[in-house]
């Protein structure tokens, strides 16, 4: 009884539950349920069913996110790198060198822009087999101008770079010898070398490496015989060898063919492979291989346009014309070399490399540009002058220098023999030394400038002072007679007169008896003899820098002198010198006593146009005002009457200046020879106010007469001449007229 009592009570609460629910949910309305119950009710229940895929869908949103950034910030680098190696391309952005201009911005050193002619052979191979490609290398024979064995060589080694395919790394020699037996074409069977270090073991099995060079294949069935054999005897998983193969057969390895090619010539390679690849074919036209597969790399090649003019100077650079070797090209590489950057750059899947150049350059990353002092016309005058020099007397050597002594800018410069920098595959040993800045010879009567104006400060000497000059003849402390030249016999000379007749005794017996042989030697420590002149850059506010190959020339400290040194040296022997350290010196006569820095380079301007100036400073005073002055009036009478240098004289100024002859060693006796000499001159013009020093120089001229005045004194009046004409400085006559 209790048990059906149970029974029914439990239906029926489930159907009063059930009937709920029903009116509640959907039928609350008819069944008797208030309106705002059931839709509170049923709004509870849409709220409660909606949350759930709501927070579903958040929760995968955030975990996208969160991925993203993952990829984004953690994983960058990696998935860079792989992007990079599919589509990826790191381009080169690089400057060319930069440009060396005289004083007024006329271009001595420059780049010509040239692009390199490459081939891609795989390209060529790809088209029917190959069907093209002895025609191919035919068309690029004639075109680029190459042997055609040349060519093919090229070709062939461009398919057979980086052709080799790994097949297995380490091999039974078992399996080995099966590969063996099948005698298959491209195999490459080696033993795998054991780790340094390891352990020998007894009985150990080698193991070798197995490797696969497609292109030796001759065709296409043949490759795949080869591919299927391998599969089978190694038990590789199916057909990932042949993508290997495949992968290494459409490998594409452009190919070098030639360099340095003019842009328009490279057009007209192009047309020509226009011409040559269309095969007619009724309305539309076909080709024979894809145009890409000749394509060029922009490229710049080392110019200097005004040929061998300053050719020493300016110096040369390597093969690729990035770093210089020599000259001017040297000294500033750091300012002359431009900047390398890189960027990267992703490619569609329809791009072909080839038509995205590897390198670009860019203006902003480009070398200073380098100003000299050299002023182009007058060099220009200095050249034709020194040329004319050359052809008439034909010296071993010749220098002409010249210099503003109130600044200790060089002017010009000219050096024989020289070179042609555009040809450095033909530079010979002697020609391209800058022996104007690394050689010394002895310099002969034109020291006696020197060594005069160092007695006349001082013994602070009257230039009307007596010497005797002991009728031409002259010992001291029993060392070898010192003569005139000519063997005249001079006695009673004034020291105007000394340096007029050029005396040997009488320019001897200044430095004997006034000076004595420390005090003379520091006076010439004092002009710079015996050191570098560390003629260079001097930037504003900054080190300086300078040729660390210029010679110091030769002067033995004062205790190593023997007696006979003394007279010698007064003269011009016994001491080698530079050509600049001698226009240094002549420089500070010139300047009123003031020795100043020389220097080559005047400024440098960057690719944002930043300016560097070079600052001009005072080296030295070696002797005073009132001294420079005297021996400015000795010297303006060697180019008057009865001087012996008339022939440098320039009609309607006052030239001050020395002539030099002196006597060279003979290498192999280690004696004077007295048929070969090294003839100079050396002045400045006007004397009262200086626009220039000029030092001519001519080693071992040819002819009966050698002579300074007579070999360098007329080069020096036509280089003078027209050099003041250029400086529009007024004659004399014109500025009394005025």
């Amino acid at each position: 009884m209790s048990g059906k009592l149970f029974k029914e009570g439990f239906w029926k609460g489930c159907r009063q539950c059930l009937t709920a629910v029903w009116r509640f949910s959907f039928c609350g309305v008819r069944n008797g349920g208030s309106l705002r119950s059931v839709v509170s009710y049923q709004r509870r229940g849409f709220e409660l069913r909606l949350l759930i895929p709501v927070l579903c869908i958040l929760a995968l949103a955030l975990g996208v996110i969160g991925y993203l950034l993952k990829i984004q910030f953690l994983d960058h680098e990696k998935h860079l790198a792989a992007a990079d190696r599919k589509l990826g391309f790191r381009q080169q952005l690089l400057g060319v060198r930069g440009e060396i201009l005289d004083c007024n911005g006329q271009l001595l050193a420059g780049n010509m822009h040239t692009v390199d002619l490459y081939s891609t052979p795989q390209i060529v191979t790809r088209v029917e087999d190959g069907k093209y490609y002895d025609e191919f290398c035919e068309f690029l024979a004639v075109a680029a101008e190459m042997p055609l064995q040349k060519v093919k060589d090229r070709m062939n080694r461009g398919l057979a770079r980086a052709s080799k395919v790994t097949v297995a790394e380490e091999v039974a020699s078992d399996l080995c010898m099966k590969v063996l037996s099948l005698h298959l074409d491209g195999v490459i069977i080696t033993e795998v070398p054991k780790l340094t270090g390891e352990a020998p073991q007894e009985n150990a099995e080698k193991l070798y490496k197995i490797d696969f060079v497609p292109r030796i294949a001759e065709d296409k069935e043949v490759l795949s015989e080869v591919v299927m054999a391998l599969d089978s005897v190694l038990d590789l998983a199916p057909g990932e060898l042949m993508k290997k193969v495949q992968k290494c057969l459409n490998k594409e390895t452009p190919v070098l063919l030639s360099r340095r090619v003019s842009p328009e010539r490279y057009q007209k390679i192009r047309e020509a492979f226009q011409e040559w690849n269309r095969i007619p074919s009724g309305k539309k036209e076909k080709t024979k291989i894809p145009g890409n597969a000749i394509h060029s790399e922009e490229t710049t090649v080392r110019c200097y346009p005004q040929g061998r003019m300053l050719a020493n100077l300016l110096g040369y650079c390597d093969y690729d014309g990035k770093r210089g070797l020599s000259g001017i090209e040297r000294l500033m590489n750091p300012e002359l070399t431009g900047r390398k950057d890189y960027r990267h750059l992703v490619l569609d899947g329809k791009t072909f490399r080839q038509k995205v150049p590897s390198v670009v350059f860019r203006h902003e990353l480009n070398g200073a540009s380098v100003y000299l002092t050299i002023d182009w016309t007058i060099q220009q005058v200095v050249e034709s002058g020194m040329q004319e020099l050359v052809e008439k007397h034909q010296p071993k050597r010749a220098y002409a220098a010249m210099m503003d002594p109130h600044t200790g800018a060089i002017l010009a410069l000219y050096q024989y023999p020289n070179f042609d920098p555009n040809e450095t595959h033909l530079l010979q040993g002697d020609s391209k030394e800058f022996h104007a800045l690394v050689s010394g010879y002895e310099p002969g009567s034109i020291m006696k400038g020197i060594s005069v104006s160092s007695s006349i400060d001082y013994g602070n000497l009257s230039i009307d002072k007596i010497v005797d000059c002991e009728g031409g003849v002259y010992s001291y402390a029993g060392s070898k007679a010192i003569h005139e030249h000519g063997n005249l016999k001079l006695y009673d000379l004034t020291i105007q007169e000394v340096i007029q007749k050029s005396s040997n005794v009488g320019s001897a017996k200044l430095v004997i008896d006034v000076l004595g042989e420390k005090n003379y030697y520091k006076y010439l420590l004092a002009f710079g003899m015996g050191q570098k002149t560390f003629v260079g850059y001097y930037p504003q506010g900054q080190k300086g820098r300078f040729f660390n190959v210029e010679t110091r020339g030769i002067l033995k400290p004062v205790e190593k002198w023997y007696k006979a040194d003394v007279p010698r040296i007064s003269i011009g022997h016994s001491i080698f010198v530079s050509p600049f350290q001698m226009l240094q010196a002549y420089g500070a006569l010139a300047n009123g006593g003031t020795m100043m820095q020389p220097y080559l380079v005047s400024r440098v301007v960057d690719a944002e146009g930043k300016e560097t100036l070079a600052a001009p400073s005072v080296k030295s005073r070696p002797i005073s005002a009132a001294s420079a002055q005297k021996i400015i009036s000795c010297l303006m009478t060697v180019t008057q009457k009865g001087g012996t240098a008339t022939s440098a004289a320039v009609p309607g100024y006052h030239v001050a200046g020395k002539t030099g002859t002196a006597i060279k060693v003979d290498e192999k006796t280690h004696r004077y020879d007295s048929r070969r000499n090294t003839a100079s001159f050396i002045g400045f013009v006007p004397a009262e106010k200086p626009a220039f020093v000029l030092l001519i120089t001519a080693d071992e001229p040819s002819g009966r007469s050698q002579f300074g005045g007579s070999v360098c004194g007329e080069t020096f009046s036509k280089i003078a001449a027209q050099t003041l004409k250029l400086m529009q400085i007024p004659a004399i006559e014109e500025e009394a007229k005025l």
